[in-house]
Order: structure tokens, then C-alpha cells, then sequence
């Protein structure tokens, strides 16, 4: 409702008050005591229309929330959107009414007549969610009808849908330096799969090879994906990726030597080690020093 009450929802109206008031459906809205008391008798078999027009595409009164089938008389005809907002005012203080009447403090606050009101065709064209009933929606919406699917075209800054094939555009944009690194990686996807369906088309595929090329020469890519996808375009064997070889290990450079006066080659690390252990009278001076 338009103002909120801190309060539950109102219970439906006895029928000892003669249903004065109608009741709150479990998506927050009010059924008037006068349609509680006189409501479509065959709903199923009423179809809603304006100005005599069945709406597009049709759906009948059965389909539409209780909250809002109030709006549709019993020949399916839409109410005026003049009488509507006179009567939406009405309901949105009956619903006020309905909650002083069971002994609630709830007043509504400001000018009814000031409330937003929707199109009527907008209002009655709802249906409660069949997977939680406290929401509405649009009565031929279906969450799962488009699941997975791909538009097949584009529209402008206006939502018109642009003239061209959606696939068209693409490949255009796919042969584009410019305009392809704005394709998602699912569209580039996309082309290369249709290209590598249709073997390229002709000129499809020079034309592809020539961006391939282009991309190849500014490094956008790496040689391999350049040859995956040559491959992929022209249905040829794609190249057994190249496993890099391990670096050569660097060779280490011989630690210095020297001659011993014995004649031996030590490591210039061991000449201490050499004149303690040689026997030889040649060592005996190298002894001497190292002591």
C-alpha cells in the first residue's frame, strides 16, 4: 500500500460486518470489500481487453492476482485510468479502514489523490510468483523460457534492435584490429567457431588469416596461439605445443692450484693440509712457514 501501517497484516472481514471491508493478500494488497462480495464468477474464461482490444498477448482474469482483478469488469473491459485512480484511492483507505476496524491505531497520512498511480494496463497485467507467493510478475514473464539462450541481434543506445545480424557484427568486428579487443572472450568464441564450422567461407577465412597475421606481428598473441588457431581455422593438425627445454646448468669455474715444492698439485685451500701430511724433505721449508 501506498502509506505503511507498523502493524500485521489485517485479518479478511467477518461476514457479520456484511463485508464492509475485503481483506490483504499474502502480496500486501487489498481486495475491496465490494469485490469480496461480487467477484468473477468464470475467470478462467474472461479475457481481459481495453477498449474492447484483448490485451497482447492475452491472458484472462484467472491469471491475475486477486489484489488487482478488481480493475477488470465482469466482461473483461479495463477500467477508465480516470475511474482507476479514483478507485485506487479508495481501496488504499479502505485498507486503513480495515485495520481500525480490528482495533489498530493506523491513519492514513497526506492526500490520497497525490499518490502515484500506474497505467491500468500495467496494474492488472500481474500475476503472483509461483516460487514465492509474497512477490508479483508480469503474467507472461517466465524466468526460465530464455535460460541459456543468445539474442540473435543487437540494439542501440535506445533499446531499437539494430538492423544487422547479430553474427554479422561480429564477425566485422573479429576481422576489426580496432574494434576486436571489445569482444568477450565468449564472442570471440563465437566467431572462431563458426568460422572453423563454415571452413572460413572463402573470404572469411583470408580475411581471418590476415587479422591472425596482424595480431601475430603486434604480439597480441603468442606464435603457439597463432598456430591453434590457423589450425582451428583451416581444419589443418594443430601443433603439439612446444615444452621449453631446461636452461644449460653453468659450468663451474676449477678453483686455483698450485705446485708444492715436493712437485705435487694442490689446491691453493689445502697447502696447509699438504705440509702437515707430506714427508718429504722438498715440504719440510712449507712446514716451517705454515707453523
Amino acid at each position: 500500500m501506498s502509506a505503511a501501517a507498523s502493524s500485521a497484516f489485517p485479518q479478511p472481514a467477518p461476514d457479520a460486518m456484511d463485508a464492509q471491508y475485503g481483506y490483504v493478500t499474502r502480496q500486501n494488497e487489498m481486495v475491496p470489500g465490494w469485490y469480496r462480495m461480487n467477484p468473477h464468477r468464470e475467470p478462467e474464461s474472461i479475457v481481459v481487453k481495453q477498449d474492447g482490444v484483448p490485451l497482447l498477448p492475452q491472458f484472462t482474469v484467472a491469471e491475475m492476482a486477486h489484489g488487482r482483478r478488481w480493475v477488470v469488469g465482469m466482461d473483461g473491459e479495463l477500467m477508465g485510468q480516470v475511474d482507476f485512480k479514483i478507485k485506487l484511492g479508495e481501496v488504499r483507505l479502505e485498507y486503513y479502514a480495515l485495520l481500525r476496524s480490528q482495533g489498530r491505531n493506523a491513519q492514513y497520512v497526506g492526500d490520497v489523490s497525490f499518490e502515484a498511480t500506474p497505467a491500468v494496463r500495467k496494474f492488472a497485467s500481474m500475476k503472483v510468483d509461483p516460487e514465492d507467493e509474497a512477490k508479483l510478475m508480469h503474467v507472461h514473464y517466465d524466468p526460465y523460457k530464455t535460460a541459456g539462450a543468445e539474442m540473435d541481434h543487437f540494439v542501440d543506445g535506445k533499446g531499437e534492435p539494430v538492423a544487422e545480424d547479430r553474427l554479422q557484427l561480429l564477425l566485422e568486428a573479429y576481422h576489426n584490429k580496432k574494434l576486436r579487443p571489445g569482444l568477450t572472450d565468449k564472442e570471440v568464441a563465437q566467431v572462431e567457431a563458426h568460422l572453423a564450422a563454415s571452413g572460413g567461407g572463402g573470404g572469411d577465412l583470408a580475411g581471418s588469416l590476415c587479422l591472425l597475421n596482424d595480431l601475430l606481428a603486434e604480439g597480441s598473441i603468442t606464435p603457439e596461439a597463432h598456430s591453434q588457431k590457423v589450425a582451428a581455422l583451416t581444419g589443418a593438425p594443430a601443433p603439439e605445443p612446444e615444452v621449453a627445454a631446461a636452461p644449460p646448468a653453468k659450468a663451474k669455474r676449477a678453483a686455483p692450484m698450485t705446485k708444492a715444492p715436493c712437485g705435487d698439485m694442490i689446491f691453493n685451500f689445502h697447502q696447509k693440509r699438504h705440509a702437515g701430511s707430506c714427508d718429504k724433505p722438498e715440504c719440510a721449508a712449507l712446514r716451517e712457514t705454515s707453523d
